[in-house]
């Protein structure tokens, strides 16, 4: 428990830092990644996180673009529950 905790919180640092901090964006967003890998629970959050990569570093994506989807991973490492929950809610109807 104290080693997820952790990873959360290491996890939620980054993204706060990588909203604001355009130059190091690519590297923090590893750094989030290599974070949350060894953690089932944020599969969601890593699916997530490996997309913004992706577009980052192919310059697919701007500002305003960028910070939407930090704030959706910041959710998905908040409550890594909340994605799997989704997906059963809509495979369900």
């Amino acid at each position: 428990m104290i080693q997820s905790i952790r990873r959360e919180t290491i996890a939620l640092g980054l993204l706060n830092t990588l909203e604001t901090e355009r130059y190091v964006r690519g590297p923090l967003l590893v750094e989030v990644i290599d974070t949350i890998a060894s953690d089932a629970r944020f599969a969601p959050a890593l699916e997530t996180a490996h997309d913004l990569l992706d577009r980052l570093e192919h310059g697919k994506i701007g500002d305003a673009e960028f910070v939407r989807r930090i704030s959706e991973l910041r959710s998905l490492v908040v409550n890594p529950n909340a994605a799997t929950h989704s997906v059963k809610t809509v495979n369900a109807a």
